[in-house]
């Protein structure tokens, strides 16, 4: 072979190798991007169910008490 198609198989492999490394980065990236997601989506969650949950049982105390009041005031 002669040193041309050397140095030109030699800057493909270069080409090649720097967009391997840029993917890598950007994989790693994508992975911190998505824990980040998932700690988000995790807190979301929590929070929603901490509202609802407590919403909820407000709702079932107050129904409670004025299911009493009303049979209270039926008797």
């Amino acid at each position: 072979m002669n040193d041309t198609k050397i140095d030109a198989m030699f800057e493909i492999l270069q080409t090649i190798t720097k967009d391997i490394t840029d993917m890598k980065k950007d994989m790693t990236d994508m992975k911190k991007d998505i824990l980040g997601l998932k700690e988000e989506t995790r807190d979301i969650r929590l929070h929603i169910e901490n509202v609802t949950d407590k919403n909820i049982s407000l709702l079932a105390e107050n129904y409670c008490n004025l299911v009493q009041k009303l049979d209270e005031n039926n008797k």
